[in-house]
């Protein structure tokens, strides 16, 4: 693949994959850690199985994307090869970012689950959290599907981008990826505040109750990361015009946002050994 010399003046994508491949390799040794540890109380449950799932899930994205940038993902289109090698970035861009969703989903699926175990002591609160489950499935399953099927009757046309395909506005998916984005900070608040305020106000030690900070903190986070990924978005709307660049951010923030489970999970289990 031959790229014109001004290419090597602008790459972000390098960077991109630094700071992704530094996450999965922490959400790695905490996920491995969770699983020892659950095997070995004997307690590895559903919730185990779907973080497990939502790490695989991330590391074929943090691959996907790795490729995405070696074909160019980063570098300005016009520095590309316009019919051969920019179909190919965008394709792998959208993999990328369906394989980010889906184990961003199903990390916070986990999580949820394990609130439910430890904290849903109450019917009324078993209910809200497994209302939030299948809103979160919902939510985020029809963005991915609006991401293949906004070129009816030629879905290629998503990456080949010729002018004579009829596609739908650009603004659906950027005006629904606000919607998918708000939710999932609104889930991620929303949890990070009701475990917190149930465990607090349980009869624990202080250092127990202190730790919480730091969960509630990692909750918050979450939050702020869909919240920077719902910000990215905007560029959905107008990513045509430099589709391998306009994404980056995007992608960044998504996969920030889908690790922040993984990499929190030892910190809840930490604190699931206290009951």
């Amino acid at each position: 693949m031959a790229l014109s010399p001004r290419a090597a003046l602008f790459d972000r994508g390098p960077r991109l994959l630094r700071d992704i491949w530094a996450l999965t390799g922490i959400a790695i040794l905490t996920v491995t850690l969770r699983v020892i540890a659950k095997i070995r109380i004997r307690k590895f449950g559903w919730d185990d199985i779907l973080m497990v799932s939502a790490l695989c899930l991330t590391i074929i994205g943090s691959a996907l994307l790795t490729v995405c940038v070696k074909h160019g993902f980063g570098r300005h289109v016009w520095d590309l090869d316009s019919k051969t090698v920019v179909p190919k970035v965008i394709m792998l861009d959208y993999l990328t970012q369906t394989f980010g969703i889906a184990g961003g989903t199903l990390g916070r699926i986990s999580f949820i689950l394990f609130v439910i175990e430890l904290l849903g002591t109450r019917r009324s609160h078993r209910v809200i959290l497994w209302i939030i489950i299948g809103l979160q499935i919902l939510t985020n399953v029809i963005l991915i599907i609006i991401l293949f099927v906004q070129c009816p009757g030629h879905g290629s046309a998503i990456w080949t981008q010729h002018g004579d395909d009829k596609c739908w506005d650009v603004r659906i998916q950027a005006y629904y990826g606000y919607y998918q984005g708000s939710f999932n900070s609104a889930t991620d608040l929303y949890l990070a505040i009701f475990s917190t305020y149930v465990f607090w106000s349980l009869n624990l030690k202080l250092r127990v109750k202190l730790g919480l900070v730091t969960l509630l903190g990692l909750g918050i986070f979450a939050m702020a990361a869909s919240v920077m990924k719902a910000v990215q978005t905007r560029v959905l709307a107008y990513a045509q015009d430099d589709p391998t660049v306009a994404t980056v951010d995007y992608d960044r923030w998504l996969y920030i946002e889908a690790y922040n489970p993984e990499v929190r999970t030892e910190v809840d289990d930490t604190y699931s050994g206290k009951f």
